[in-house]
């Protein structure tokens, strides 16, 4: 899962928190606290479950299936009902919030009677609208999950957020989805002291979802753990962490500039022989200093040496996963006869081509000499001969071969780079086909 935000945009949450005097820890995402909290309290244990968190400006719907996470966030909320609100009334944005708080319910629809307020009936048919909305939504997100993430049906929902305590909300889901739909109570793992109002946090519970997972961090270890806390506040919190040493430090050197300056105003002959004795030592010491950057060049030269031995160990298995590789990409109707690596097909193809060894060839030896005595070089390109049975076409052959090839990591990408120099009938045999390709390596073979 990759998560981005603006530096901008967190530091300005974090000077936010300055200014109340506090300092942020960790920033974490609406949704994987949300997840956190659910694990916690067993929620998708044993079923696959769905959190739908309705928010100001966004909805977050989350799949708890057995330790499975999945995600989406949906651009439907709070703020939408507020819009259309204000669009159907003509009122500002503030005006259409308190309209929506104060008669924001959702149409049950159907044959049920309306209210006797206009205004209330006409808030609660946008709720059931932008409602609707949020259902389709949800409906295509459940099958993204179980056709692309091979994941089980949907049991149950539970509602989180601000936005889902608009009345009726809960049996609008429950018609919609056929599973039951419950409000999310984060607070089962959460010891509370005789003081709080259970009753009264039991009406806002499913609002404390991602508090509850983000206060789960410092409790215990969460399946999921990140923080888009940026470097610079990271450094400037452990900034702060070290200014009481600082000023330990500085407490510590002016104690000891004193002490120092008394014990020189009163054992000066002391300190005069201990500094003759101080300059005995720092001529030993530099001694001993330039045997010790002797030793340092020393030990430079036999990293070296290290260094160019292990990378020569490091290159020999090249040619062995070369072969794995084109026997992994060779098609089951052809086989090669003689694998070569050369530094370049133009150099390989003069009178005396430049030949990088080895040379792999399958069957009877050839006589007379072998190689050039050209100068040695890395290994940029492997010449590749063999045959194909004929009962495929050999233009399929070269085909699947060229495809296999493109596809494999160890070769480059470019078309160019894959040469087919022959691809035609065997001489004497009607049933083979000879082939002999040149295909450019990746990452060249040091020699």
């Amino acid at each position: 899962m990759f998560v981005v935000i603006k530096n901008e945009v967190v530091e300005r949450i974090n000077n936010i928190l300055e200014t109340l005097g506090r300092q942020a820890a960790v920033i974490e995402i609406a949704p994987t606290a949300c997840y956190n909290a659910s694990r916690a309290n067993g929620v998708g244990e044993n079923d696959c479950e769905m959190i739908l968190n309705i928010g100001g400006r966004c909805s977050s719907l989350v799949f708890i299936d057995n330790g499975r996470f999945f995600v989406r966030s949906i651009p439907i909320a709070g703020h939408s009902v507020t819009q259309q609100i204000a669009k159907e009334f003509g009122i500002p944005f503030a005006d259409a919030e308190e309209m929506k708080r104060r008669h924001g319910f959702v149409a049950l629809g159907g044959a049920y009677e309306e209210p006797d307020s206009e205004v209330a009936a006409t808030v609660s048919k946008i709720v059931r609208n932008v409602m609707t909305r949020l259902h389709g939504e949800i409906n295509r997100s459940i099958n993204v999950y179980r056709s692309q993430q091979k994941g089980r049906k949907p049991e149950k929902l539970f509602l989180a957020g601000g936005s889902s305590v608009m009345a009726f909300t809960p049996r609008f889901f429950s018609e919609k989805l056929r599973i039951p739909v419950d409000y999310f109570n984060p607070f089962q793992v959460v010891s509370l002291a005789p003081c709080i109002d259970k009753e009264g946090l039991a009406e806002v519970a499913h609002m404390f979802s991602e508090v509850i997972g983000l206060a789960l961090r410092y409790a215990t270890v969460c399946p999921i753990e990140i923080t888009l806390l940026p470097d610079a506040v990271r450094k400037q919190n452990e900034l702060r962490l070290k200014i009481p040493y600082f000023y330990a430090s500085a407490v510590s050197l002016v104690l000891c500039l004193g002490i120092l300056l008394w014990g020189v105003s009163r054992q000066q002959s002391v300190n005069e022989q201990k500094a003759r004795l101080a300059h005995d030592e720092v001529a030993k010491i530099n001694v001993l200093r330039g045997d010790i950057n002797k030793a340092i060049e020393e030990k430079g030269r036999f990293d070296s040496y290290y260094n160019d031995a292990r990378k020569i160990l490091d290159q020999r298995k090249q040619w062995v996963e070369l072969c794995n590789e084109l026997q992994r990409v060779l098609p089951d109707h052809m086989w090669l006869t003689k694998i070569k690596g050369v530094q370049d097909t133009s150099v390989a193809a003069s009178a005396t081509p430049v030949m990088a060894e080895p040379v792999f060839a399958f069957g009877p030896r050839p006589t007379g000499k072998q190689g050039g005595g050209g100068p040695k070089s890395d290994i940029q390109w492997v010449q590749l001969e063999g045959h194909s049975l004929a009962m495929s076409k050999s233009a399929s052959a070269e085909e699947d071969f060229r495809a296999n090839l493109m596809k494999s990591d160890m070769f480059t990408k470019n078309k160019d780079d894959i040469k087919t120099v022959k691809f035609t009938p065997a001489k004497g045999n009607n049933n083979l086909t000879e082939f002999k390709v040149e295909v450019k390596l990746k990452n060249p073979i040091k020699r």
